[in-house]
């Protein structure tokens, strides 16, 4: 199995009330909600102090969509609006553009719960809580909460997460 990415990654799962979710070098830390944007940038403050305090480069992840056959526009323009929230407060936070990934929930669903064909979103939904509950050690029964770990769980490993930490920050792995 890969090592993790040695950096902070924010894993965000953007909504009107959004799971958010914290790991340092591949370990899950905090994970919890916002709902407004003192909660947001709160969340990007404190994965910059532990940044900082580990001495390593952060990266946020966020789920993006497709306009698939169950999102309407309004659905997509409220989903857009949800991260055009948080990205004022990523900025706020003073977290580069170009340390931001977006990965379609399609992908990250398909590596970290593997979910069989024509899955159910209540079958996801559940899914995606015993996957967070395991690796966390701790119940997991908030969907939105879920759902940013198995962001997390996904970035730990994901390629592009690796592009996105500078060069000067990236650690050589042992060989």
């Amino acid at each position: 199995m890969a090592d993790p990415h040695q950096c902070v990654i924010l894993a965000i799962d953007p909504g009107q009330s959004s799971g958010w979710a914290i790991a340092v070098s591949g370990r899950p830390t905090v994970w919890g909600r916002a709902s407004n944007h003192a909660e947001r940038l709160s969340a990007c403050e404190l994965a910059a102090v532990e940044a900082d305090r580990h001495g390593l480069a952060l990266v946020v992840v966020a789920e993006k969509w497709t306009a698939g056959g169950w999102a309407s526009h309004t659905t997509l323009l409220g989903l857009g609006a949800a991260w055009g929230a948080w990205r004022s407060a990523i900025e706020e936070a003073g977290i580069k553009r170009s340390r931001i990934v977006r990965v379609y929930t399609q992908t990250w669903r398909a590596r970290v719960l593997r979910p069989r064909f024509g899955a159910t979103t209540e079958q996801l939904k559940h899914l995606s809580a015993s996957m967070a509950s395991a690796w966390t050690g701790e119940i997991i029964a908030d969907h939105d909460v879920a759902d940013a770990l198995g962001i997390l769980r996904w970035a730990t490993l994901a390629p592009q997460v690796g592009e996105a930490i500078p060069r000067r920050k990236r650690k050589r792995k042992a060989q």
